[in-house]
């Protein structure tokens, strides 16, 4: 299979499986009686009407348009991701590292074992989720990069099914510790900018995203090298070649674009039937003095599960991926360390 079958055939699934999730709620709400059936139809096709509208299709039905639209949407912004990594993908390719990522499926599983561990204990200790993520995040600053930023790992041909943590050094851990309180500096004055013009949503976000990548790379970089004093800026400034923030930023854009085309699809129409559909079926019932159908009661208790379940899994397999490929990608594109894939 070429290249280009094979980005076609990405977008033609990623516009197809974000389409099939949007559809989902129909295939609920359809199984209800009448009259609640059509006033949930209605409210689940919300989107279609107002794009129907808009191109004066208003005979077209709202579920097809709306459908369509997403199915286009998605399939358009799966097609500007992987020509963006086509561009990036000069020195280094991000899709060869993340297969190499990939590889430390053993060592991920136990980290995910910790990190479920941390939540069943910290949650014993305190119900308030806040404290729990703020507790999670601490031990995860410390601890991951400890046990992905290692260079005798990244380096290998195939990583060792497991291996322990190491200590980089108090001048590397401060040093990746300034960097982490300047990248949350930036970001706070980013959010108190005004959003006035059209489009500096993107603007901001592209803006927070390459900040991120010169600061990952920065903090990194010393920390690999377990370097010690004025060696600590070297590795730094090292790390700001050109060609090595171009494959950090493509190995992080592949990572998160395929965990958001693939997350975002069940995540975002999850979220929407929790927050709207839902409250609506539920009263619509109400008002007619009867109790929800089992149906309903099965899909709410699968979108609280996914809700509940899955989200710091998934956070955790995020980082524990960016931090490792981002690692590798240093070490295989810097100018002082850069060797064949």
């Amino acid at each position: 299979m070429t290249k280009a079958s094979r980005n076609a055939f990405v977008i033609v699934a990623a516009g197809l499986w974000s389409a099939a999730w949007s559809a989902l709620p129909y295939a609920i709400y359809h199984r209800l009686d009448e009259p609640i059936r059509s006033q949930m139809l209605e409210t689940a096709s919300i989107l279609g009407l107002v794009l129907g509208k808009w191109l004066g299709l208003t005979a077209t039905p709202g579920q097809a348009l709306q459908v369509a639209g997403i199915f286009l949407a998605v399939a358009t912004l799966a097609a500007i991701w992987l020509a963006t990594l086509s561009w990036l993908d000069r020195r280094v390719d991000s899709a060869r590292l993340v297969r190499w990522g990939l590889q430390t499926a053993p060592m991920l599983a136990v980290w995910l074992f910790g990190i479920v561990a941390s939540v069943t204990i910290t949650r014993g200790m305190s119900s308030n989720l806040a404290v729990v993520s703020w507790l999670i995040n601490i031990v995860s600053f410390i601890a991951l990069p400890a046990f992905c930023w290692r260079a005798e790992i990244v380096d290998a041909a195939s990583p060792p099914r497991f291996w322990g943590g190491a200590w980089p050094g108090l001048s590397a851990l401060g040093f990746a510790a300034l960097m982490a309180t300047l990248y949350f500096m930036i970001s706070a004055a980013l959010d108190l900018l005004p959003r006035a013009v059209s489009g500096s949503d993107l603007i901001m976000a592209l803006t927070d995203l390459s900040i991120t990548t010169i600061l990952f790379a920065a903090a990194a970089a010393p920390w690999l090298q377990r370097a010690h004093g004025s060696a600590v800026l070297t590795a730094a400034a090292r790390a700001m070649h050109p060609a090595t923030l171009r494959a950090v930023l493509a190995v992080q854009l592949r990572i998160q674009g395929f965990l958001l085309l693939a997350l975002a699809p069940p995540i975002l129409v999850i979220t929407a039937d929790v927050i709207y559909f839902m409250p609506e079926a539920e009263a619509a019932f109400s008002r007619a003095g009867r109790e929800s159908p089992a149906l309903l009661a099965r899909w709410a208790a699968f979108e609280h599960w996914v809700d509940w379940v899955w989200s710091i899994p998934i956070a955790a397999i995020l980082s524990w991926m960016t931090m490792i490929c981002v690692a590798r990608a240093l070490r295989q594109s810097a100018p002082d360390t850069a060797s064949p894939i």
